[in-house]
């Protein structure tokens, strides 16, 4: 017999206990004796259905998704003792899905329903045919102190007195039950993780991308530029393959401002100048363009009124060509922190799902950009600035951006620049500048969940004394999340409570070389389902 047609057995073993249960009370029900254990079949009857039910939902999730999903799940669920069951190509549909590791694993468990189960129809005699025989021919033939009848009693005397193991298989079951439950839901949350990272392979090694970027625009960032523009990189959460970067460069004068997005992305549009000339990539170690349209200057890119397309930034993985987009302009530029929104009174609280987005948004643009220029370990939260509209005062929060000064930063040598810039550095102040930063993540994750800042709260007021030290003011903020943090899973449910527990300590205990993926499986993922199950309850 193989491991699946364990399943069919199990299912097989509900069904005939219960019907055996019916029978076993309609009996006692008829000769009206033993009215207690009448009682109790009901009973042992109701729960079994009831624990067939939770099984039959989990097996359910288990043979999802199958060939010809609901005809062949049906089949097999309708008929647990027939042949569908040794069908081998259905269990190998499950095992290559979940692999040998984890099939096994599940099946092992569904055999321990198995064993209580046969338990069960052993200490009620559901498989007794003298038993049945004797309640069901009592008035007729079964002799007063015959084998039958002597047999009848002693099972009625222990039946009475064996609630207590009955209960305890039966609780058995339910334990069984959810464990399954569990280890199902374990498991789609895996498979999911690698879902994820199948849509997404270069995620975690965006920042390198990203650290490219930053160094190719301070060479054509000039003095001029310095002056007469800030430059801002729009926030954003990558759902595919996407390497796209959306930028803006905001133009001050003292009585207006204009603000000019522009995409920088590797992918040359159709839309071009008449006269552009395609840079030739090799993305060998020998690099050579095209010196046409190449951008010398960011400033002088943007004044080509006339042309979406400014031209091209020349990097040692390609060129970067880049192309205006939209423009907002104003009298009186304001900016607002992720504090000013936030914080009692300033203005209108934003909704659950506007924060929840931008949970979201912020967490994935930290496995992106952590520790590059663009999000150095040191990175602090007025770091994060959104434009506020002129007449509301209202931030834009769908454009949470990061402010950076555009300096070149010092060149590693070689290929310790790489190690250099990752998460996996080894040194020890390195690693735990990561911590920390995380710990700060956590901070502004555990602010949005309830829409209030960390240093209004009275158990960080607590701690609030003269003379504090920088240092000692961020251990007394990461003392306080720490007590607030124990009220998320209540406020937001399970998915946001994990994604912040992990950036307070489960990181702390996670290697440095795996942080970046675990963040992925730990923050981002369940800050997604956090955000996928409130957009679909609005939607209903």
């Amino acid at each position: 017999m193989s491991t699946f047609e364990v399943v069919g057995l199990v299912l097989g073993a509900f069904s005939g206990a219960i019907e055996a249960c019916r029978l076993l009370r309609e009996a006692y029900r008829r000769i009206q004796i033993a009215r207690r254990i009448r009682i109790e079949y009901t009973d042992c009857e109701q729960t079994l259905k009831c624990q067939k039910a939770a099984f039959l939902g989990r097996l359910r999730r288990l043979l999802l998704p199958l060939p010809r999903d609901d005809i062949q799940i049906n089949d097999l669920l309708s008929d647990p003792g027939g042949s569908i069951w040794k069908d081998r190509t259905v269990a190998d549909h499950i095992e290559s899905r979940l692999g040998k590791e984890k099939y096994e694993l599940v099946m092992h468990h569904i055999q321990k329903f198995h064993y209580v189960i046969e338990i069960l129809r052993e200490i009620l005699r559901l498989d007794s045919a003298s038993l049945h025989d004797y309640l069901i021919n009592r008035n007729s033939s079964a002799p007063y102190l015959s084998r039958e009848w002597i047999d009848a009693q002693i099972y009625t005397v222990s039946f009475c007195n064996g609630g207590t193991s009955r209960a305890e298989l039966f609780e058995e079951l339910e334990q069984l039950n959810t464990r399954l439950g569990e280890l199902l839901s374990e498991i789609d949350v895996e498979t999911e993780y690698e879902r994820l990272l199948t849509n997404n392979p270069d995620i975690c090694g965006f920042w390198v991308n990203a650290d490219t970027l930053f160094k190719t625009i301070t060479l054509v960032w000039d003095e001029c530029c310095k002056k007469e523009h800030l430059a801002r990189l729009l926030l954003q959460h990558r759902t595919s393959q996407d390497t796209d970067f959306s930028m803006f460069f905001i133009k001050q004068s003292p009585s207006s401002w204009l603000s000019q997005e522009a995409r920088i992305t590797h992918n040359r549009r159709k839309i071009q100048q008449q006269h552009d000339t395609a840079p030739v990539v090799n993305r060998s170690s020998n690099v050579s363009f095209s010196r046409d349209n190449l951008i010398s200057c960011i400033c002088t890119s943007l004044r080509h009124e006339n042309s979406e397309y400014c031209g091209y930034l020349a990097s040692k993985n390609g060129p970067y060509y880049m192309y205006k987009e939209s423009q907002r302009q104003g009298q009186d530029l304001k900016n607002m922190t992720i504090d000013d929104i936030l914080r009692r009174g300033a203005g209108p609280t934003p909704s659950r799902r506007q924060r929840y987005v931008l949970s979201l948004v912020l967490a994935s643009s930290f496995v992106q950009l952590h520790e590059t220029p663009w999000l150095p370990a040191s990175w602090k939260k007025s770091d994060i600035v959104f434009i506020a509209d002129e007449n509301s005062g209202v931030g834009f929060l769908d454009q949470p951006c990061l402010e950076r000064e555009l300096v070149a930063t010092a060149p590693a040598k070689g290929k310790e620049y790489h190690q250099m810039s990752s998460l996996a550095a080894t040194g020890n102040g390195k690693v735990e500048k990561a911590y920390r930063s995380l710990e700060l993540l956590g901070i502004v994750l555990l602010e949005l969940c309830f829409g209030q800042l960390l240093e209004e709260q009275k158990f960080r007021q607590a701690y609030e004394t003269p003379g504090l030290t920088e240092i000692q003011k961020y251990a007394f903020d990461a003392a306080a999340a720490r007590q607030w943090s124990s009220q998320v899973k209540d406020e937001a449910g399970p998915d946001f409570n994990e994604a912040v527990r992990w950036c307070l300590d489960g990181c702390r205990i996670t290697p440095p070389e795996d942080l970046r993926r675990e963040m992925l499986r730990r923050v981002i993922w369940p800050l997604e389902r956090c955000h996928k199950y409130l957009f679909e309850r609005q939607q209903v």
